[in-house]
């Protein structure tokens, strides 16, 4: 009896090997990885067969082993269990993987990525195949386990790039038709159509203002043809809901004058007709005017941005179809993340397009440690924070070290805080007294001292020359290393001079003999200043000294004075 037991869970066990086999194999076949399953399917069937035929050939033997018959029983719950997996008539529980976000609105991304505690890192690229604000690239594979992510960068598109260059071809002759298909392909958003008399064929390009190199968003300005005699009336045609392009070029066909009003619309799209004056169906030609009403979108009200957080007006950007950028600051008030700033307030009327642009905090600024004030003014101007130095002697930092900070390492930089940075002098340097001292001596002391001396000269006198009289900065001050010192030298006593000249330097005329004594006189006599005065005389000729001359040949001059000759003009 327990013979025929053992033989019953075998032939069970082979019954169920098959019925594995069969719903792994076809399971296997729709797997992306269906060799690796394929193998371990099949390994497992010859597994179990080989076992199965072993416990057959025992019991011949005439050796009845319980655990036999128990190995059976459970190899033929865990096939029967594995195929009815197989056949989806159960799932067992599986690991959050990241889904594919391709083409998904961005805020559901977020919302996704807040219920697994993973950092979204938004990089915006434009697209002309995913719509605005739509995920076209992430940078962790779908599929990937949930908890193994921290964060995942998501590329979202921006729209169509208007900038992106294009080669436009010249389109005399093409239809209307044409155009349009052209236009849309190739994202053109600035197509300025008119029509124009032609005895040709009607509505086709006839003038193109450029071709060849251009971007999407440059004006490309198209006349078409149109015959003007061959215009009749035509009954008017409903224009509501129609874009604006497509209105105005019906109108236009038509030779049908035509004026815009735009306003807001809660139920018709930006650009698109809200309503026209003249009902569909009554006659309308050259003669008449037609007004219509554009839509700029619905009224727009903004609320108070600054309460809301950045996911919250991104959806609001994106239900609203306006445009938004970020930029961010450390702010001591506003909480990492949170919204310090907006280019709108609250209860502003915008319509669809505008740009919201908003500031997001980086939470509190603390203070750094600093080791040189070029770093310190780099790190201010990154952060926009105002700063003051103010300098000090100091004999243990050296000149431009830093001494202190009004802020200490660690402190919050507040809305508004100024950093006062005190910085040192170096070792003050006791000016000594210059007066008296050779202009050699003085050299020589500036650069022991490690002061910047100069010098220059002052008046005749009774001091030797090239010795000192006065300094610009006073004995016993207390200078920083490199201060300038100006020091006024002696030029030694004056000495006299008997003037001479022969009247071969005279010239023929006042400017000629002025010129000729100038350059003599500065050769001869350095030091003494001459001024020159023209003055009429009845007889003498010009260029000759005057007789009433305060200075004439033979006349004493001395240094450091001055003389005035008379010239005859």
């Amino acid at each position: 009896m327990k013979k025929k037991i053992a033989y019953v869970f075998m032939l069970l066990v082979l019954a169920a090997i098959g019925v594995y086999e069969y719903f792994g194999i076809h399971f296997a076949m729709n797997q992306i990885n269906m060799y690796q399953w394929l193998l371990q399917i099949i390994g497992i069937g010859c597994v179990s067969f080989t076992v199965v035929i072993a416990m057959f050939v025992y019991n011949l033997k005439n050796k009845i082993n319980v655990a036999h018959t128990l190995s059976s029983l459970l190899l033929v719950v865990f096939l029967v269990v594995s195929s009815l997996n197989f056949y989806g008539y159960y799932d067992l529980p599986q690991k959050e993987t990241v889904p594919n976000f391709y083409n998904t609105n961005i805020q559901e991304v977020k919302d996704w990525a807040k219920n697994y505690n993973i950092e979204i890192i938004e990089k915006y690229e434009n697209s002309d195949e995913v719509a605005k604000y739509s995920v076209f690239g992430q940078d962790v594979s779908a599929g990937t386990v949930t908890s193994d992510v921290e964060k995942m960068e998501v590329v979202i598109s921006d729209g169509p790039n208007y900038d992106k260059s294009l080669i436009v071809p010249q389109m005399l002759g093409w239809t209307i038709d044409e155009v349009k298909e052209y236009m849309n392909q190739n994202f053109l958003n600035n197509v300025k159509i008119k029509f124009k008399h032609s005895e040709e064929e009607a509505y086709v390009v006839i003038e193109q203002d450029k071709y060849g190199q251009m971007f999407r968003r440059d004006a490309l300005n198209l006349v078409f043809s149109i015959n003007e005699n061959q215009l009749k009336d035509v009954a008017m045609i409903d224009l509501k809901n129609s874009s604006e392009f497509d209105a105005t070029l019906w109108l236009m066909q038509n030779g049908i004058p035509y004026t815009i009003t735009r306003v807001f619309s809660n139920d018709i799209d930006r650009n698109y007709v809200v309503n026209q004056n003249i009902n569909i169906g009554d006659i309308v030609n050259k003669d008449s005017k037609v007004e219509l009403e554009v839509s700029k979108g619905k009224e727009i009200v903004v609320g108070n941005l600054l309460n809301m957080t950045v996911e919250e007006v991104t959806q609001w950007v994106i239900d609203n179809k306006l445009d938004i950028t970020f930029t961010d600051t450390y702010d001591d008030s506003v909480a990492l993340g949170g919204i310090v700033k907006a280019n709108y307030k609250e209860g502003d009327i915008i319509e669809e397009g505008t740009l919201i642009k908003l500031v997001t905090s980086k939470g509190q600024l603390k203070m750094e440690e600093f080791n040189s004030l070029s770093t310190f003014k780099a790190w201010a101007s990154t952060y926009g924070i105002k700063y003051n130095t103010t300098r000090e002697f100091n004999t243990s930092i050296k000149k431009g070290g830093i001494i202190k900070f009004s802020h200490n390492v660690g402190d919050i930089i507040k809305n508004g805080d100024t950093i006062t940075v005190t910085v040192s002098k170096g070792k003050a340097i006791t000016v000594p007294n210059f007066v008296g001292m050779s202009k050699s001596s003085i050299k020589t002391k500036c650069s022991e001292l490690g002061l910047g001396c100069s010098f220059s000269y002052g008046s005749y006198g009774n001091t030797k020359k090239d010795v000192a009289t006065s300094q610009s900065v006073s004995s016993g001050s207390k200078v920083e290393s490199g201060t300038s010192i100006n020091v006024v030298l002696s030029k030694g006593p004056a000495k006299e001079y008997t003037l001479y000249f022969s009247n071969a330097l005279l010239g023929n005329s006042y400017t000629a003999s002025v010129n000729s004594l100038k350059s003599y006189f500065e050769k001869n006599y350095p030091g003494v200043t001459f001024k020159f005065v023209a003055k009429s005389h009845a007889s003498l000729a010009p260029g000759n000294i005057h007789e009433s001359s305060p200075v004439k040949p033979g006349t004493k001059v001395v240094q450091g004075k001055s003389y005035t000759i008379y010239i005859v003009k």
